[in-house]
């Protein structure tokens, strides 16, 4: 919790929120060095809200630290993004933060900035361009114009898996600075799982810096949090550092998970040919399917893992009603919704693209 808002904050306005529902209070216990500004073990307690919808979104952070050999640190930051479709895939908005960083025996430090952006978002990726102007104050209390430039890149390959890249470009009163950053994120249903890395070229250019954290949904509304990296200076004045922090966090509103990846999954090998692969969890040393496209005449699967299988089929575009026959028993892969096929069974659906 130390840093991690002195660095979102300097290029707030160029980067849109998701919309989330976020209510959450955290306690936990971290372990800090940068150079002389803080050096310790704290414990800390913090709280967030996060609220969005649509193309609107906007989320608060802070988190109030105590320190083992006294003294305090105590960070706040919110922003938020608005943005209004101009097509199919494209979307053009303002977004606006800032931050709010202070620890004892020293002098409150913080960003603020604004920009307009422009996003472009096809059905697994989102790319982003902005820009934001805005100002900062310094640890010994001077006050400096503050700009910046950012594109960003968002993929989502699978289920449970996303990947960001950006680039960005800085000016701060005397100082010229650009960075280039690349996350990896990974989720299943109770677990998350982040991994991201930085490399600065100019002005305050230290080295590459990296972090990783997990998040992992216990029970109910309480969620272990454990986080650890270095990150680099800031224009702020803090000093490159180390940390590692734990902690418990307690939802009163928890954002959406990712949902549940398909147990089915279709890929198109020609104009007419399509690969099935999906997952089926019994123990059965066949499993066949049949559909509304053959006349309900069972195919043989080809087992391809302990619960993996596969076929290739004769499949045109659209969305097709099929069901797997295990022994003789008609069933679906679990995970996948099925609805009464008037014979006191399910089947399921399947959709194919073009």
């Amino acid at each position: 919790m130390i840093r991690r808002v002195l660095l979102g904050a300097l290029l707030a306005g160029a980067f849109p929120l998701a919309a989330q529902q976020d209510l959450s209070v955290a306690l936990g216990a971290a372990r800090v060095r940068y150079a002389d500004s803080l050096d310790g073990t704290a414990g800390a307690v913090g709280a967030r809200f996060g609220l969005g919808h649509g193309l609107r979104a906007a989320v608060f952070d802070g988190a109030f630290s105590r320190f083992d050999g006294g003294g305090w640190a105590l960070q706040v930051a919110g922003q938020g993004s608005l943005l209004w479709s101009a097509g199919r895939s494209l979307a053009v908005g303002v977004a606006a933060g800032a931050a709010l960083n202070h620890y004892e025996a020293g002098t409150p430090s913080g960003t603020v900035a604004a920009g307009p952006l422009l996003t472009w978002r096809t059905r697994r990726s989102q790319a982003v361009i902005g820009v934001s102007a805005g100002a900062y104050r310094t640890t010994d209390s001077a006050w400096a114009a503050l700009g910046s430039g950012a594109l960003q890149w968002h993929w989502v390959p699978g289920p449970g898996i996303s990947v960001g890249a950006g680039v960005a470009g800085s000016l701060a009163d005397t100082l010229r600075f650009a960075d280039a950053t690349l996350r990896l994120s990974l989720a299943t249903l109770r677990m998350r799982a982040g991994f991201q890395g930085g490399l600065r070229a100019g002005d305050l250019a230290d080295g590459p810096w990296g972090s990783a954290d997990l998040a992992w949904d216990a029970f109910g509304p309480v969620t272990l949090e454990v986080a650890a990296g270095r990150y680099p200076r800031d224009i702020t004045g803090f000093t490159d550092g180390l940390y590692l922090q734990a902690g418990v966090r307690i939802y009163a509103l928890r954002p959406p998970g990712p949902p549940p990846p398909s147990p089915v999954h279709v890929r198109r090998l020609d104009d007419r040919r399509v690969r099935l692969d999906l997952r089926y969890v019994a123990e059965t040393d066949s499993l066949r399917i049949a559909g509304d496209w053959n006349g309900w005449m069972p195919v043989a699967l080809t087992r391809r893992g302990r619960d993996r299988w596969t076929v290739e089929l004769d499949l045109a575009p659209g969305a097709h009603s099929f069901a797997l026959l295990d022994g003789d028993r008609w069933v679906l892969p679990r995970g996948m919704a099925g609805v009464d096929d008037g014979f006191g069974g399910v089947v399921g659906t399947l959709l194919v693209t073009s």
